[in-house]
This record gives structure tokens, sequence and C-alpha cells, in this order.
């Protein structure tokens, strides 16, 4: 070990987790199935292992999802697939020269 260097144990390093899913995808897990409970849709307390199972893939995948899948709702306008009116009336002249609008 070198003088500068220090011991990092992993336990610092590792995300912070409720039962492997990042800690805001588990309370929309845990508000979906308390919702479900309270208004009486037991049969749909069935899908709830199999979303929080979908929750620990994606957290594995990417702890950030949320917080990506967050920011893209914020931005989804920004991100259409139909051009908006304003993409090609504003556009430079000769600009996509030969489209249909």
């Amino acid at each position: 070990m070198n003088r500068r260097s220090s011991r990092v144990h992993t336990s610092l390093n590792r995300n912070r987790t409720i039962m492997g899913v990042e800690q805001r995808a588990f309370m929309v897990v845990a508000f979906a199935a308390s919702a479900m409970f309270a208004n009486g849709v037991y049969l749909g307390l069935i899908f709830i292992p199999f979303l929080h199972l979908f929750m620990q893939w994606l957290t594995k995948k990417e702890y950030n999802f949320f917080n990506i899948f967050m920011q893209y709702l914020n931005e989804s306008d920004a991100y259409g697939s139909i051009p908006r009116p304003s993409d090609w009336q504003k556009r430079p002249v000769g600009w996509g020269r030969g489209l249909p609008w």
C-alpha cells in the first residue's frame, strides 16, 4: 500500500437501495400496492412482485433510471416523435429542400 492511499470499503461505494430497488422506484411500487389494497383490487396485487422484479432489473442495469425517466417526462416536448410546425416554419432558407411540407 502506498503512503497516500487508503482503503475504501465497498459498503461505502454501494448505491442505497431498498430490497434491491432504487429508493424512489420502490416508493412507486409500494404506493401501487397500497392503492390496490385500499381500493379492494386484490387481484391486482398478483402483479406487484413482477413489478418489483422489473424495478430490480432496471436498478441493476442503470441505478439512476428513475431520475432519467423523470427528466425525460419533464422534457418530453423536446423529444417528440411528431414534428411541430415551429420546426419547419422557422428553418433557414434552403434547409430541407424537397420535403413535403
